[in-house]
């Protein structure tokens, strides 16, 4: 449906490493979204949030939005936003009347990354598992990075409803003898182990300090970007199948997730790490894993999997969320 030009929305995309801005705008006519002045900035270098947003604000030329939508990394349940993997805490009354913003919405990370999905060109989605969506069910939408995201988004009569989740925070079931030894190593340390321990940024470097154990293998500490790059490298066999497991498990929990919301309309793994390790999926446990859950295997047998390739999907989410939820814009999954 086309829309007329509207004022410039600012969006952004909060994680627990980089806090990521831009102005989104609409395409006169046929409602084409844009976003452009795009920043992003290590959050370990602020004090808060809003002293992201000044930097932010210092860099950007032109008229400052008065619409915004900002994506956290943590569940919102009121007005007091706690990040979970950072030492922020946030106020909305606060935040909107620092910025002056006559509209603001205050979301969960990754209801933007499954808001995203609606709009994502094709260029941008990599297909790993073919299959057929079953119409009027939830897409499921997850991803690790600092943390691991997940998110469904569910058709609610011509329009889409997402829910946020915090199904990383899940424990980890190991599914074979490596898996269940790793899960022995960890819990020497921590009596609760979660997925996100395990896919993550921190948990790939957790991976691969308890495998070099599990092998009886002294390897020294590496950061999670080194263990990508050994793997990719095919010069560390430690590494090489820390990034495997590290698949093998976000694979088995991608199943779960699906099984436990009935998302047979698609899944969609998205987050900063996978797009880096693309080559190594094919070659990985990842659908095996997925597709392994026993008597209920046939429900995914038909459940599309696909890689987020495209640059800032969040953003673009938060751009097109908010532009609907004021009501600019309507999009129909018919």
């Amino acid at each position: 449906m086309a829309i007329d030009a509207i004022e410039p929305l600012l969006v952004a995309d909060i994680g627990g490493t980089n806090a990521k801005f831009g102005i989104a705008s609409t395409h006169p006519g046929s409602g084409e979204v844009n976003i452009y002045e795009s920043r992003s900035f290590p959050c370990a270098d602020y004090p808060s949030l809003e002293a992201a947003i000044h930097a932010y604000r210092e860099q950007v030329l032109g008229e400052w939005p008065r619409l915004a939508c900002i994506a956290v990394a943590g569940p919102v349940l009121g007005d007091q936003v706690r990040f979970t993997n950072l030492d922020w805490q946030v106020d909305f009354k606060n935040l909107k009347n620092t910025f002056d913003f006559s509209e603001l919405f205050l979301i969960n990370d990754f209801v933007t990354q499954a808001y995203a999905t609606l709009y994502l060109p094709s260029e941008h989605l990599r297909c790993l598992r073919p299959g057929t969506p079953v119409p009027e069910t939830p897409r499921l939408v997850l991803g690790p990075g600092t943390g691991l995201g997940v998110a469904t988004l569910t058709p609610f009569g011509k329009s889409w409803m997402p829910q946020p989740g915090e199904g990383g925070h899940a424990n980890f079931s190991p599914v074979n003898a490596l898996q269940r030894e790793i899960l022995r190593v960890l819990t020497t340390d921590n009596n609760y182990i979660s997925v996100e321990n395990l896919v993550s940024g921190s948990g790939l470097e957790r991976l691969y300090t308890a495998i070099g154990q599990v092998r009886g293998e002294e390897v020294a500490p590496l950061k999670a970007a080194e263990i990508t790059s050994s793997a990719l490298e095919k010069n560390n066999p430690v590494a090489a199948e820390a990034v495997n497991v590290f698949l093998s498990v976000l694979g088995s929990a991608a199943g779960n997730a699906a099984l436990t919301l009935g998302a047979f309309g698609g899944v969609y793994l998205t987050g900063g790490i996978l797009p880096k390790i693309d080559a190594l999926i094919d070659s990985s446990d990842l659908v095996s894993t997925f597709e392994d859950k026993g008597p209920m295997q046939s429900l995914l047998a038909d459940n599309p999997v696909y890689l987020v390739t495209g640059p800032t999907p969040a953003l673009a989410g938060a751009a097109h969320l908010l532009i609907d939820r004021l009501g600019l814009n309507t999009h129909s999954y018919c």
